[in-house]
């Protein structure tokens, strides 16, 4: 995996995966340069490669000096200028080990460019005797330096599993003696139950998970971790394989359900890693899906630990031979034997399987935001100690963090463009619908929808339909024809308001993820998880940052609802101003409507301007091609109810 950053004028950071199959052997790499004035070293902590330009002003392609330490004027220990004047040319560089991390080799170089105006550069590596480009790097202007890092822990998604290494280079020999757990434990304990009052007190919710081999002491070391905390602050929750209830929904929606409230932590004993491990090896989960799977558990971690979580991520690792002893032991004993399963000894003789599955999961989702701690379980004393370190260590940072900043870390969407144009100007407001067309339109469709939702039901197909537009846009009488024939059984209508004081404790979606239906049934979302990108950017009600990463998060939601089988159905009312005004009007004059009109509503109408920068930025942003917008024209109610009706209808007869 390599990572690009740059500072100076413009922040940026790239990254990208790449992978070396024997770590004995150098990486080879090369920076294919493209304009700008630069300087490139390379450092190791044990060699110094200076890479440097001949005479004619061409790259020698392999490294041409060795350093045994840094020159006194050269800190770098060596160094390459020039100006390239907007002339390619090529750097190729053969990369040694830098350090080991469990026996993964990491590679790096830097390379640093105080003078130039531009550097650009395309980074490749060498597989089967060809130069494959890994990343596109663009600097952007007056970077005054820039950083980067190879991995070879991580891999591309078309690299098979045997190709990975990391969990066969951990050695497993590793313990603690007695005098070393009782010397060190009392100030780890300590200090652990006043890190967890101080996250408490600052509001930041912890996550730990603890994955790993039947019988490496999961619960056992979970319970040791929790003595010292204050069992008020915590919830532990045991991830066991998906009920009915559970399978019938996307296999996030039972995690987001148990994330943490701000200031508490949650320790999942197996958690979502059962998709990509369990699944994968008993085939319940395919190519595609577990591809699918991949994406929405590093979407997932990232949203969570962009709101404020801290993730620390556990693997306990014990060899086949150890995990055999250990069932064996449990057998002896008629208080344990029924702890070993015909499923345990199943996974036994896969171990192999599991290994390599297991080894690939690791390395596709680490992450700086979710690290995996691989820990060596055969000493419990040892495992101990290291589990207690990393989640002090993680703890104490984060603590630190809250006291000395808040820096404002810009979202990469500040770098799109506001919206000069929407799908909203082709909107045609006058179009309507006779008194007789819609009364025969309305019953047809209302027909179709009760056949359509017994057919969803009967093929376990979920259904969500997301209401938004104009206040007195028609979104309540539209819905109310939606449904007037459907079997009340099979939907739920979901009023969405401001959120509550527990539903501000967590992840703004969590709220919204509670309600996602099961397979089978539908839910319709009057107003949605769309209110962060409009009324609480609008009104301030969370910070610019906030709402411009809510843009990805959204997508990556809805991505995971529809990789599930959801039919996903958004709809925007539209309306103009004068229609608006006219309808505020009404309802005040009517006294059965009189109650629908607020002092809310005419103070949303004075900011119609901001609003409508916000809804055309969000239809830009949020409709893709698995999820797109559909814009009502509801000037005419009539025409719209019919519209809304015959979307939902397409939609579902398509997923059929």
């Amino acid at each position: 995996e390599f990572r690009v950053q740059s500072s100076g004028g413009h922040r940026r950071s790239d990254s990208g995966r790449c992978f070396s199959s024997d770590l004995s052997r150098p990486l080879s790499i090369r920076m294919h340069l493209l304009s700008g004035r630069c300087r490139v070293c390379v450092i190791s902590m044990l060699r110094r490669f200076m890479p440097r330009m001949n005479s004619e002003g061409s790259f020698d392609s392999l490294v041409d000096g060795l350093f045994p330490a840094p020159h006194s004027d050269n800190p770098w220990g060596g160094q390459w200028y020039g100006n390239l004047d907007g002339t390619a040319q090529t750097l190729e560089i053969e990369f040694p080990v830098v350090r080991m991390v469990n026996r993964v080799a990491v590679y790096s170089v830097r390379a640093d460019n105080p003078n130039c105006d531009l550097l650009d550069f395309d980074l490749q590596y060498e597989k089967d005797g060809k130069w494959v480009t890994l990343k596109k790097v663009r600097t952007g202007l007056f970077p005054r330096s820039l950083q980067l890092s190879v991995r070879a822990d991580e891999v591309c998604s078309d690299v098979s599993a045997e190709e990975v290494v990391m969990l066969e280079n951990v050695d497993l020999s590793c313990r603690a003696t007695r005098a070393q757990f009782k010397s060190q434990m009392p100030g780890l304990e300590i200090e652990l139950a006043q890190l967890q009052r101080q996250i408490r007190n600052m509001n930041i919710p912890v996550i730990l998970v603890f994955e790993g081999w039947d019988a490496s002491g999961k619960s056992a070391l979970i319970n040791e971790l929790i003595q010292p905390l204050d069992p008020r602050g915590f919830s532990v929750h045991n991830a066991h394989a998906a009920n009915e209830e559970e399978a019938m929904r996307p296999f996030l929606w039972r995690f987001w359900t148990h994330t943490p409230e701000r200031g508490r932590i949650t320790v999942f004993n197996r958690s979502w890693y059962r998709r990509l491990l369990d699944d994968r090896v008993s085939g319940e989960v395919g190519k595609t899906e577990l591809e699918h799977s991949f994406e929405d558990v590093r979407a997932f971690e990232r949203q969570l630990a962009e709101d404020g979580n801290v993730i620390i991520k556990f693997f306990l690792h014990i060899s086949k031979e150890e995990q055999k002893r250990r069932f064996r032991e449990l057998k002896k004993d008629e208080n344990t034997a029924w702890r070993v399963t015909k499923s345990d000894m199943k996974r036994h003789r896969q171990y192999q399987k599991y290994f390599r599955a297991a080894d690939e999961m690791l390395a596709r989702t680490d992450s700086e935001f979710a690290p995996w701690f691989v820990v060596e379980a055969h000493n419990q004393r040892y495992a101990t100690l290291k589990i207690f370190r990393a989640v002090v260590q993680a703890l104490r940072r984060r603590v630190r963090q809250e006291k000395i900043r808040k820096r404002k870390v810009r979202s990469s969407e500040d770098e799109m463009p506001v919206a000069t144009s929407s799908i909203l100007d082709q909107v045609d407001l006058s179009l309507t619908l006779g008194e007789k067309a819609y009364r025969r339109e309305l019953k047809k469709k209302q027909k179709k929808l009760r056949d359509l939702e017994y057919r969803i039901y009967v093929a376990r197909i979920p259904v969500v339909i997301v209401y938004e537009g104009w206040d007195a846009a028609g979104k309540g009488g539209n819905l109310r024809r939606l449904t007037e024939k459907l079997d009340p059984s099979g939907y739920e209508v979901v009023p969405v308001s401001a959120p509550d004081s527990a539903e501000k404790k967590h992840h703004y979606l969590w709220r919204f993820w509670r309600s996602m239906p099961k397979a089978g049934h539908i839910t319709i979302f009057d107003r949605s998880w769309y209110g962060r990108v409009m009324v609480e950017r609008v009104e301030g009600f969370c910070s610019e940052l906030e709402w411009r990463r809510a843009y990805r998060e959204i997508r990556e939601m809805e991505q995971h609802m529809v990789n599930f089988g959801t039919v996903l159905v958004k709809l925007w009312l539209q309306i103009d101003p004068d229609e608006q005004l006219r309808r505020f009007r009404a309802r005040e004059e009517d006294s059965d409507k009189r109650w629908k009109i607020t002092d809310e509503d005419w103070r949303n109408r004075k900011k119609w301007k901001a609003y409508g920068v916000a809804v055309r930025e969000m239809l830009r942003r949020t409709s893709t091609p698995l999820a797109p917008w559909t814009v009502v024209e509801s000037n005419s109610k009539r025409h719209a109810r019919i519209k809304s009706m015959d979307t939902v209808i397409r939609a579902i007869e398509a997923r059929l």
